[in-house]
């Protein structure tokens, strides 16, 4: 016991003089057109970023950090495929600092002169936050818990023999894992975007956010892809929304950025009027998809229900007696299901922007330029041509594995029409900005 704790006493000592070594042979300077990193304390490296690889220049700040007053400064490259340097001691002050410094020198500013223009947009209030943390769950996987550790942890009990037992058991299963789902969430939101904060000054967004990590970045506006507001299913109900930014170029690193909350929670038309200062685009007047797409849809609910009713017979047959025909009650509900997740898809071709909206559980209206659009892909799978029917993707640089910006089951005939539109849209845009 006692070598074991020496040893462990010698372990921390050595990485306690090692993180001093190592900031002791950390050193930076700001010249005219880059900044110059010197580190290594057995070896001496010396490189430089030039200003303008600069993408971002996040602050981090952990619970540890925050009680002794230091911070880690990282610098984001456009294109980099990590962090192409840290600066992880650094006292709280002179992290903003090094922060505005380099977003000063990269306008070609007097760093001396600035900070005028910066303007707050939103600030997350007590009960907004708390409002926020409980509306944003994933309405569908709470019933999909529900589903899954009531009915199927129910009828695997087996401990008693009673008609009403069972039913009681799933239904404190699934109220169980529903709530601790829920509260995990609301817990983990809170924590997350505690005391957010979100500037404008000129051309950068700017947010703090985090009650044991506190974090400090930005998002430098030439480099949004494509705005969404999302809504999930209680969030509708009581009015609120969602905004969210796509980005493209920055790092691996930083994948949540890729799709960034910028405006947390907020009533819709107040989120509305966020992303349209943002991006210049009318309020979205949605064209319908064909109603050939609702039926297809109940046709694969019906599909659904059909496996599980064979489900139930073989558990009827096999295993213990099961009443498998309430399964038919879930009939009506495959009718309502088809409907809503039709009526919750649109799309609309605007003069300067593509705009789309796909989801029930969370519905998300994803606002696209067109000058950002990289590729127009249309693709018919083999239940969509067995209805005539078509999606139009357009994809960004942004975009992560699947773009929200589509146009789904809509008729061949008007998928066509609509990316030729698009198109042309796309190289009237393209032409304007290359004149710009």
């Amino acid at each position: 016991m006692f070598f074991a704790s020496l040893g462990f006493t010698a372990v921390v000592l050595i990485s306690l003089l090692w993180e001093y070594l190592v900031w002791r042979r950390y050193d930076y300077f700001f010249e005219d057109d880059s900044l110059r990193i010197t580190q290594g304390v057995f070896r001496r490296d010396e490189r430089e970023i030039p200003y303008r690889r600069i993408q971002n220049v996040d602050i981090e700040k952990n619970i540890f950090q925050r009680v002794f007053g230091i911070a880690r400064v990282d610098f984001e490259t456009a294109g980099g495929s990590s962090t192409e340097a840290s600066f992880r001691f650094v006292e709280g002050e002179e992290a903003r600092n090094i922060q505005e410094r380099v977003r000063k020198f990269k306008r070609g500013e007097d760093r001396e002169d600035g900070g005028k223009d910066r303007e707050k947009l939103l600030e997350l209030s007590s009960s907004d936050l708390l409002a926020y943390s409980f509306l944003s769950v994933n309405t569908q996987a709470l019933i999909i818990a529900f589903t899954v550790f009531g009915i199927f942890g129910g009828m695997g009990t087996g401990l008693v023999e009673s008609s009403l037992a069972p039913v009681v058991v799933l239904t404190f299963l699934g109220l169980t894992s529903v709530i601790g789902l829920w509260t995990f969430n609301a817990f983990s939101n809170f924590v997350k975007y505690y005391d957010f904060r979100l500037w404008r000054e000129r051309d950068t967004l700017e947010y703090e956010r985090g009650l044991l990590n506190r974090s400090e970045g930005s998002i430098p506006v030439e480099k949004v892809q494509g705005v969404s507001i999302e809504e999930n299913f209680l969030k509708r109900q009581l009015g609120y929304a969602t905004m969210k930014v796509e980005t493209a170029g920055l790092s691996d690193g930083q994948q949540l950025k890729s799709n960034m909350v910028a405006v947390p929670l907020a009533k819709y038309s107040s989120v509305l009027d966020f992303a349209q200062d943002l991006e210049q685009f009318n309020s979205p007047d949605m064209n319908s998809i064909s109603s050939r797409a609702r039926r297809r849809y109940f046709g694969q609910y019906s599909i659904i229900l059909g496996l599980v009713l064979l489900l139930g017979i073989g558990a009827d047959t096999y295993v213990r007696p099961f009443n498998y025909l309430f399964i038919f009650a879930f009939v009506p509900l495959a009718v309502i299901g088809a409907h809503l997740k039709w009526v919750n898809r649109g799309f609309e071709a605007q003069e300067d922007y593509f705009i789309s909206m796909n989801g029930f559980w969370t519905r998300r209206t994803s606002i696209t330029p067109y000058y950002r659009v990289q590729n127009l892909i249309q693709t018919e799978t083999v239940l969509q041509r067995r209805w005539n029917l078509s999606t139009l993707t357009v994809d960004t640089a942004g975009s992560l594995i699947m773009s929200d910006s589509r146009a789904v089951d809509v008729d061949v005939k008007k998928a066509v029409k609509l990316r030729e539109e698009v198109f042309e849209r796309f190289k009237k845009a393209l032409d304007e900005s290359k004149k710009s």
